[in-house]
């Protein structure tokens, strides 16, 4: 199984609520990402993210775990800093399977909020959020995406008012739509991923690239799903449900690389002579631990051009309980992960969830630590810049 089949079995699992006869939940068990939310709360006083040159902050929750200050104003049409995440919520109260999510239905408490790195946050209402059209069938599709550029000057959302996914430049508020028309029951009926790519000018669902400079779309090839998106020129990577990854340029896939074992796509390098991931000891169509975490604990380079390892490295300092759950790649040396197992087994209503953070040297497999980002709640969802 490939990281984007058992990203999608992830995030269908993520706005499942808990228990111990959920289907999500036996089908990825405790590697789903379980995610909740009021408002935001960081665990630290103010932790300092050294990504590259810029420092970035996150405020402090009050002794409550919510976060101090307000939510209740919109994003500003322009001079926004760039965004630390964004996440959304089902305003702290527990939803079930379709049975009352209707009631959810244009509040504004449901609604995307993004969080700057000076810590300011505000609500995105032009960003679709939560589906509320549950049922039986499709309630584990909740939410519509998110996703940030690395420096977290871009966002990319849909656009329900305009029918279209959208990019959003914080600073100076241009907002550039995709050509294709989605309409919410679609997005309702079969969900989708989002990426942008890290300088903006792309952005891709699973089945559809689109150049935002030229309004050029892309089809992608049947049986191939986007994965990753780079900058300029350089191919998207590609996942097939057979096995293969690959890169797409000029419409046609060329396949890659076909791991041995569970491997989850970082992106590729700034020069794009390599593709990083993370990996493990367990083959592929082998289950995981009891504790539904999947053994990540190396971090290779493929060389695009021979498809062969150029560079493999096995974690060093990093926590016995990681478990990368999404991954990008941050600059030449170094991939950005997400651990989403974070809080979730404390008794408090809400329980406080959320993500840590980590930096990984890909030639050297050093970890580290750079924040843990919380929220308290019951259902909801977390994207951080770059990921």
């Amino acid at each position: 199984m490939t990281d984007l089949f058992r990203d999608r079995l992830e995030d269908l699992a993520d706005q499942a609520p808990s228990g111990p006869g959920d289907l999500a939940e036996r089908a990825v068990r405790g590697a789903r990402r379980q995610r909740a939310g009021t408002l935001l709360s960081a665990l630290a006083a103010v932790i300092a993210l050294s990504l590259g040159a810029a420092a970035v902050t996150v405020d402090r929750g009050g002794d409550d775990g919510v976060t101090t200050g307000t939510v209740s104003e919109t994003l500003p049409p322009s001079g926004v800093g760039p965004l630390s995440h964004a996440y959304y919520d089902f305003c702290g109260e527990k939803w079930n399977l379709g049975g009352n999510t209707a009631s959810f239905s244009g509040r504004t408490c449901t609604q995307w909020k993004v969080v700057t790195r000076s810590g300011q946050t505000y609500r995105m209402p032009e960003a679709l959020s939560v589906y509320t059209e549950q049922s039986a069938e499709n309630y584990m599709n909740t939410a519509a995406p998110v996703a940030i550029t690395p420096d977290g000057l871009r966002i990319a959302y849909y656009d329900e008012a305009a029918q279209r996914f959208a990019m959003r430049e914080l600073d100076s508020g241009r907002i550039v739509h995709s050509p294709q028309t989605v309409t919410r029951a679609e997005l309702v009926s079969r969900g989708t991923g989002l990426m942008l790519s890290p300088d903006g000018r792309r952005m891709a669902t699973y089945d559809t690239i689109t150049d935002l400079e030229t309004g050029e779309s892309t089809a992608v090839p049947k049986g191939w799903y986007t994965t990753k998106l780079a900058s300029g020129d350089l191919p998207a990577v590609v996942t097939s449900e057979r096995g293969p990854i690959g890169l797409l340029a000029d419409g046609q896939v060329r396949e890659l690389y076909r791991p041995k074992h569970w491997f989850r796509v970082a992106g590729l390098t700034p020069d794009g002579t390599g593709l990083v991931g993370i990996t493990g000891t367990v083959p592929a169509d082998q289950n995981v631990t009891e504790e539904g975490q999947i053994p990540y604990d190396t971090v290779v380079t493929i060389d695009t051009e021979t498809g062969k390892e150029r560079s493999r490295a096995a974690f060093t300092g990093a926590p016995p309980d990681i478990s990368p759950l999404r991954t990008g790649v941050l600059d030449e040396q170094r991939i950005l992960v997400a651990d989403s197992r974070v809080g979730g087994r404390e008794r408090t209503d809400p329980p406080t969830l959320g993500d840590r953070i980590y930096t990984i040297d890909r030639q050297t497999g050093e970890v580290h630590a750079v924040a843990t980002l919380t929220y308290r709640g019951w259902s909801g969802d977390l994207i951080a810049a770059g990921l």
